[in-house]
């Protein structure tokens, strides 16, 4: 596959090793996430998402690639996806993967309140 900007030629090893370099990372942040403790303060599995996205952002801004408008919050709280490539909601990832965001987010409340609810003097 080649991909081609205006005046720009686009080498298929470098989007490539941009794809690859991507899907390490979330494998990587995604294990990190699934072993860290429930309480740690580690961001979800779609800002993991986001946040690998960065070598994909860097190849489009070293292209010339103009990057989307987005409105005030989407740039404040995403300032490193200039290109808006991450997935807003499970839901963008298929049916599958928004199944299973939703039963990872009860799973860590649950575990949560079970830890707070265990506490001395919580009741």
């Amino acid at each position: 596959m080649e991909l081609s900007l205006p005046d720009a030629h686009v080498p298929p090893s470098s989007v490539e090793a941009a794809i690859a370099a991507v899907l390490d990372d979330v494998d990587r942040r995604l294990r990190e996430l699934a072993d860290a403790h429930p309480t740690a303060p580690v961001s979800g599995p779609l800002e993991q998402i986001r946040q690998a996205l960065g070598p994909i952002n860097d190849l489009l801004d070293e292209l010339g690639a103009r990057a989307p408008v987005r409105d005030e919050f989407d740039a404040t709280a995403r300032p490193a996806d200039r290109h808006a490539l991450g997935p807003m909601a499970f839901a963008e990832l298929g049916p599958a993967v928004h199944e299973a965001g939703i039963e990872w987010g009860a799973a860590k409340a649950y575990v949560i309140g079970q830890i707070r609810s265990n506490r001395p003097g919580s009741g």
